[in-house]
């Protein structure tokens, strides 16, 4: 089998692969499990066509080009990093690849047939309710129903990245409800937001709610009609009554540690005063103290890359997620589908409040993050052609 079948044969796998990798997120009971299959179902097939994916994309796409420039940066401010050595060196560089190669199949697989990207989010929700369902019942049968904190199952155990994660497909099917015009598939459709906006409340996640209630509200007003209204009065209807029954979960929303993470914020910007313009470098640890405990992660991608990374990583990254928004928001016009600008609000909107770091192996970031950033990216050439009349 000469080179170019195995390219062939690794391209037209990759959907089916790379959508099992994306439902896997849910389904995987471990993040080494989960590392597995996308080393084995992801990154080997698309070893063979990255190459020539990478000149392609770098040449022709300008979003693509400062996002591989970011990565690489950030990668290689591991020289001057504390503590760096041969093995930490190999194993950032090694991480940065990851995420690389991740957002090159993900531009690949939509920019090739953008009918990929209904038949891997109808698989995503599928994956999602089946994992929703079984994780509430898991969890409260052996926990008080419903004021203990929901945790999620498998890969993904925090509940605040579980909750934007559920959050993320909330809005596929939000989305895919107001345009669907068959009963059936509004009825559907309305259930299964329904579960996912009720999981979010039972993590008790506040990140996830308030961004998933932003994009909501929005959605709603983009999708202004009956149907919309009537969704969003029985959505509210159900909260609340749920919450008037229940009013230990308000308490514990008010009772929380939210308010700790502008003190953590607040610290680490001014550690990164200390080197301003290329920062400390992937390998320095975070370590902040706020009323007696140590916190070690900015609670933030934007704050940890001005640690980290310095000026000129948040210089990077302020383009990449402009050029995101702007590719989405312009292909929103062009096709009236809203649903790669409402996920690239979510996702930055996530990203503002937790996490750390975007070069790693896979977790939250990557679908929170890199995937709408990429889907919009993958648009790019799409959209230029469309309002220029331009096309590499």
């Amino acid at each position: 089998m000469d080179l170019i079948s195995i390219k062939n044969r690794c391209s037209s796998l990759l959907p089916y692969t790379y959508g099992f990798f994306m439902c896997a997120f849910f389904l995987f009971p471990s993040a080494k499990s989960h590392n597995i299959l996308f080393y084995s179902t992801v990154l080997a097939p698309a070893l063979p066509l990255f190459g020539g994916q990478f000149s392609h994309l770098f040449k022709n796409n300008i979003p693509y080009r400062i996002i591989s420039i970011f990565i690489i940066y950030c990668s290689f401010s591991v020289f001057w990093s504390p503590n760096s050595n041969f093995g930490s060196i190999f194993k950032i560089f090694r991480h940065a690849l990851y995420p690389l190669i991740f957002i090159s199949i993900t531009i690949h697989i939509f920019e090739t047939n953008p009918k990929n990207l209904k038949k891997i989010f109808t698989w995503l929700i599928v994956a999602a309710v089946i994992t929703a369902v079984a994780n509430i019942f898991l969890w409260y049968k052996d926990n008080p129903f419903p004021i203990s904190r929901l945790r999620g199952w498998g890969r993904i155990e925090n509940p605040i990245v579980i909750g934007c994660c559920y959050g993320m497909i909330a809005i596929i099917t939000l989305t895919r409800m107001f345009k669907a015009t068959a009963r059936r598939d509004i009825l559907i459709y309305m259930a299964t937001t329904i579960i996912f906006f009720m999981f979010i409340i039972l993590t008790q996640s506040r990140l996830a709610l308030i961004a998933l209630s932003i994009i909501f509200l929005v959605s709603v007003i983009i999708h202004l009609n009956r149907m919309a209204m009537i969704f969003l009065m029985a959505a509210v209807m159900s909260i609340t009554l749920f919450l008037l029954l229940e009013p230990e979960i308000i308490q514990k929303y008010f009772r929380g540690t939210a308010h700790i993470r502008f003190y953590i914020w607040k610290q680490i910007l001014y550690d990164s005063m200390n080197t301003p313009f290329f920062g400390h470098g992937i390998l320095d640890k975070l370590s902040v103290v706020v009323d007696g405990r140590t916190y070690t992660t900015s609670h933030s991608i934007y704050i940890g890359t001005a640690f980290h990374f310095g000026i000129f990583g948040i210089l990077m990254l302020t383009f990449v997620i402009i050029s995101a928004l702007k590719i989405s928001f312009d292909y929103a016009k062009q096709s009236k589908d809203y649903l790669l600008f409402l996920l690239c609000i979510f996702g930055l909107v996530c990203s503002a409040g937790d996490f750390g770091v975007l070069i790693d192996h896979p977790n939250g970031p990557w679908l929170l993050f890199w995937l709408p950033i990429s889907l919009s990216v993958s648009k790019y050439n799409e959209t230029r052609e469309f309002y220029y009349g331009t096309r590499p």
